[in-house]
């Protein structure tokens, strides 16, 4: 099967193998650069000089994908399915559907920068206050830097989830910069079919976009990044350090957003050791299938509670067992491999006489396991695998994870109200930025920090803090409200996939 996407300033394209399928998808190309630079920086002065609204054009994009009879979804998703390996549920319930219930809120997004100037001049900043749906706090000491709006903004995508990195034409909007965005090679399509439908509803807004493929290391990285410009890169901490290395080397003017390698987990308090919040846990760890940097890997459980850890372990097994017959999780020899490959070193270390307990699918479903040894946030084979953890206080937990106090992003808190601002707090100062209600990590935010920053107010300003949002004030109602959001999407899926 054959799929060709095009790009408005690009004319070269390349062909991929991938998974059966053959992509043709917009090249960077050093001989063509000059003119692909040249094309797309024409285009965004004519577009923003005129003083076009591109936030309309965005809204109505997310909407039409969260259309379930939209015609470009129809076709895209078991497209992008047999090119990700991700089901065709996966990406309808965590891919697409919570893109569309963005709020782009024009006014708040122009007043960001605004408001956190604002906590900085009055020190508000040092403790959680309202924001958003929930709370904010800084960590560390401001460092106000204020920057002219970038000539270009350079984007290096991921390719681990599909949806997030659709965002990516924002930053452009914000800044009345033209773009160049780098598609990850593991995702060559779906940031190429959201930009058909800019295309279709502000073709003049997605002419300011260049977006196709290059090799990593590529001359083209270079030759971009000799112009001054905001990078944004997504990907393995290794990719990180060397576009900073570029950037120091050619053109240290240019500035960087890094978004490296991260890891997220939970916290269960002994109160929500519960059936209902088992559930939500589930619903987290289903969230492209473990895959993104919000996926929980690591689950503590403080005992006490009505259920005890294995027993919550339990309650989690059958609530993955249910979402896969609604969301079925990747088949593929390579997931095969691996889960059982881990599922065995597991089953090895039990043999030994660790205290370790295996709870898995007849196939790999979901795998499962009661870690009463390591205490320390420990890795995966992602896939629907998490371990559990117990703890005697959830007050311990931030010692065993501050060892990766760079590398923590999303926590999925699930503590009584009252406690919630002093248990964050002890996250934050652990070095995590996002804490959520289990089973909401996939979800985005506008207002809320990404890797402990706004990505919209880096374009101009920087403050030298470390932000820690929490997106939630009450666990009881997040709680109700994230269980019901689960079974409408499961109830949706129902109807869509089994009909």
């Amino acid at each position: 099967m054959n799929y060709t996407f095009s790009d408005p300033n690009i004319t070269t394209n390349g062909t991929f193998q991938v998974n059966g399928y053959t992509i043709k998808a917009p090249l960077f190309t050093p001989d063509e650069l000059p003119y692909i630079i040249a094309s797309t920086r024409r285009n965004a002065e004519m577009y923003f000089t005129d003083g076009h609204n591109a936030f309309d054009a965005l809204r109505r994009s997310y909407e039409a994908w969260n259309d379930a009879f939209y015609y470009l979804r129809q076709q895209a998703i078991p497209i992008l399915s047999g090119l990700t390996a991700f089901s065709e549920q996966t990406l309808t319930c965590f891919g697409l559907e919570p893109l569309g219930r963005l709020n782009f809120d024009v006014e708040q997004l122009s007043k960001l920068e605004q408001h956190l100037r604002h906590l900085i001049a009055n020190g508000k900043y040092r403790s959680f206050t309202r924001w958003g749906n929930g709370y904010l706090k800084g960590y560390g000491t401001p460092r106000i830097a204020v920057f002219e709006p970038p000539q270009q903004i350079v984007q290096v995508m991921a390719g681990n989830v599909i949806g997030p990195t659709w965002l990516s034409a924002m930053l452009g909007a914000i800044a009345g910069a033209p773009q160049f965005i780098k598609l990850p090679s593991r995702d060559l399509a779906s940031l190429m079919y959201y930009l058909q439908t800019l295309e279709e509803i502000d073709p003049a807004f997605r002419a300011t976009i260049a977006c196709g493929y290059y090799p990593g290391g590529n001359v083209v990285e270079d030759a971009l990044l000799e112009i001054p410009s905001l990078v944004v890169a997504m990907g393995t901490d290794s990719t990180i350090e060397s576009i900073a290395g570029k950037i120091a080397a050619v053109n240290p003017r240019s500035r960087l957003i890094p978004h490296g390698l991260k890891i997220s987990f939970q916290v269960i308090g002994r109160a929500y050791a519960l059936p209902e919040v088992a559930e939500l846990v589930a619903w987290g760890v289903a969230a492209y299938d473990g895959n993104g940097c919000f996926s929980p890997a690591n689950i503590y459980v403080e005992t006490g509670g009505p259920l005890n850890p294995q027993q919550f372990a339990e309650a989690v097994a059958e609530a993955m067992g249910e979402i896969a017959a609604y969301i079925p999780p990747k088949r593929s020899l390579a997931v095969a491999e691996r889960v059982t490959a881990y599922r065995q070193r597991q089953a090895q270390r039990r043999l030994l006489g660790e205290r370790v307990q295996l709870i898995k699918s007849p196939g790999t479903d979901y795998t499962i396991i009661v870690d009463e040894e390591v205490p320390l946030l420990t890795p995966t084979c992602q896939e629907r695998t998490v371990i559990i953890k117990p703890v005697e206080d959830v007050r311990e937990v931030p010692g065993h994870v501050r060892h990766l106090a760079g590398n923590l992003q999303t926590v999925g808190l699930a503590v009584p109200t009252s406690e919630l601002l002093e248990v964050a707090d002890l996250l934050g100062e652990a070095g995590v930025t996002n804490i959520k209600i289990p089973g909401t990590e996939h979800t985005i935010d506008l207002a809320e920090a990404h890797d402990g920053y706004f990505d919209t107010v880096q374009i101009t300003m920087e403050d030298g803090l470390r932000w820690v949002t929490i997106g939630f004030t009450d666990t009881d109602r997040a709680i109700g409200e994230t269980l019901h959001t689960k079974n409408t999407c499961l109830e949706r899926v129902a109807r869509q996939f089994q009909a």
